[in-house]
């Protein structure tokens, strides 16, 4: 199947992904064309470079190394590679989120593996790839998986826990190829866990979202083939793209000067919240005629010049709250008990091995020096970053203690693999988190631009990139103590906990991709 969809050289290819020239025949004369000469010329030598550009993404662990030398044997398929990469080792949610990265993320990431491949084959084209491993795969890949054993905790041992992984999989693999096809009418996607549906937002004036959407999609995967593996599609039209939904929220952030707002892109809603620190009721309908007033202003130049269709897009696209305020949980192994917080990711500085913990848990910029943390001794470098991206130190460790690239939690270890970066995180998705005050739980992503913790000079609007999880059922909110612990999904690490915005039941974490970069130090995987 993935051979059938490859185009030839002589394609052109629109904005919107869509063939319209070269092989934009019927599916019967496509058929038909595949068994010409030159079609067969020109297979062949791209069957060659796609083998060496995937069998870039996908070595990178030790066991993946070893088989380097072999995995260009041009009988090998890319499908076959893939597998070999589960079979050596490598978790199937590591497989996805390296697929995902960008050619400069890998290069940081995986520089062993940079040097010895080309990495030019497209973020998009990984992603397609992806998505028709997924749907062809065994299901044992499903089941063995790290992320089977979270989403079982998450969900409970009734679950259909292989559903639950394949979902929020396929939702991470579909999400870039969305942004390709449907260019500037993107309306951001969002999953559901509860109905086993992958949402899709599209700028559509004439309210015909969902066949887009689907139109969207059968570009990249048979329908029929998503549907069979259980998984849903709804498309829902929007009066603003993402893009335009996210520069909304930066003017409506700038036209209230003074007071302590955050303004942040709702994608289920398609609006826009605002949250209010300490503000009275009629402090509240203030801020809200001035919320209202400047997105009739931006509808109008952007949407429509229609001033009562703005009027009435605007009231609906507003939301309001009040809030008195967050609050920082400040009271080697990730997940394990530190004085005063939890261990987060273990990673490596230079020489040095240590661990990555929110930046409040330590008294960062006091200069180098040991500190005592749950009975271990924590040398601080000054590695420390807090702002719009989150709030991270890495702290390092004597040389004679031993820091395995691991997590502990819930009387289990899970063996991290990859990282998780800012733009892999959606709304909808299931993430879970080790704390040493309230211990495992697990939570849904409802919101990727969230507030700092801290002032950032110049950042307003959607500049803040923490994440806020609401806790599944089952589940508690952070308590003083969580802070600096893991958030993570199987074999992945997604994100170090920060603190909990208590009036709307959040926990709140900065991306582990933001701390990768934002510090020296980089988090150990299996591929280190």
């Amino acid at each position: 199947m993935c051979y059938d969809s490859i185009r030839s050289e002589t394609d052109l290819v629109d904005p919107r992904g869509q063939i319209v020239s070269g092989t934009s025949e019927t599916p019967a004369k496509w058929l038909q064309w595949r068994g010409h000469r030159k079609y067969k010329q020109r297979i062949g030598l791209f069957k060659s470079v796609l083998l060496l550009c995937v069998a870039a993404v996908v070595t990178v662990s030790p066991a993946a190394a070893r088989v380097g030398a072999t995995q260009q044997r041009p009988e090998q398929t890319v499908f076959d590679q893939l597998r070999e990469e589960l079979d050596n080792g490598l978790q199937i949610e590591s497989l996805v989120s390296i697929l995902l990265l960008d050619e400069s993320t890998l290069r940081k990431t995986y520089p062993e593996a940079a040097r010895r491949y080309d990495f030019t084959i497209s973020r998009g084209r990984r992603a397609q790839l992806g998505l028709e491993f997924l749907l062809t795969v065994p299901d044992r890949y499903f089941d063995e998986s790290l992320m089977a054993t979270t989403m079982a905790r998450a969900f409970g041992p009734d679950a259909d826990v292989q559903r639950h992984v394949r979902l929020q999989l396929f939702h991470s693999l579909l999400k870039p190829n969305l942004e390709d096809a449907l260019g500037e009418d993107f309306g951001g996607t969002w999953i559901d866990h509860e109905t086993f549906t992958i949402n899709i937002g599209v700028r559509d004036d004439v309210g015909q979202a969902h066949p887009r959407a689907l139109e969207s999609v059968s570009l990249t995967v048979p329908l029929v083939e998503l549907a069979d593996a259980g998984i849903r599609l709804e498309g829902h039209s929007r009066a603003s793209s993402w893009a335009e939904l996210s520069n909304l929220a930066d003017t409506v952030a700038a036209s209230i000067p003074g007071q302590s707002i955050q303004v942040t892109p709702r994608v289920k809603t398609g609006g826009i919240r605002v949250i209010a620190m300490g503000a009275s009721t009629a402090e509240l309908g203030s801020l809200r005629s001035s919320a209202v007033s400047s997105t009739v202003e931006f509808l109008r130049r952007s949407v429509t010049a229609n001033d009562e269709a703005a009027q009435r897009l605007a009231v609906d696209m507003v939301e309001v709250v009040a809030h008195s305020g967050s609050e920082a949980t400040v009271t080697l192994r990730g997940g394990v008990p530190l004085s005063g917080c939890t261990s987060g990711f273990t990673a490596q500085n230079g020489s040095w091995r240590g661990i990555v913990i929110a930046d409040h848990c330590h008294l960062a910029g006091t200069g180098n020096g040991w500190w005592s943390g749950g009975g271990e001794s924590l040398y601080s470098l000054n590695d420390y970053y807090s702002g719009g991206n989150g709030e991270f130190e890495f702290l390092g460790v004597d040389s004679s203690v031993t820091v395995p690239n691991e997590i502990s939690y819930a009387s289990e270890i899970s063996i991290i693999q990859s990282i998780r970066y800012w733009d892999q995180v959606a709304v909808g998705e299931i993430y879970c988190r080790e704390g040493k005050t309230t211990g495992f739980n697990c939570g849904t992503v409802d919101e990727t631009h969230f507030l700092s913790f801290f002032p950032v000079p110049g950042c307003t609007g959607t500049c803040p990139r923490f994440i806020a999880s609401i806790p599944r059922p089952g589940s508690v909110i952070t308590q003083p103590g969580d802070s600096g612990g893991p958030w993570f999904v199987g074999s992945v690490a997604v994100g170090i906990q920060s603190g909990r915005y208590v009036g709307l039941n959040y926990d709140v974490w900065g991306v582990a991709g933001f701390a990768q970069f934002e510090l020296d130090a980089s988090i150990l995987t299996s591929s280190k």
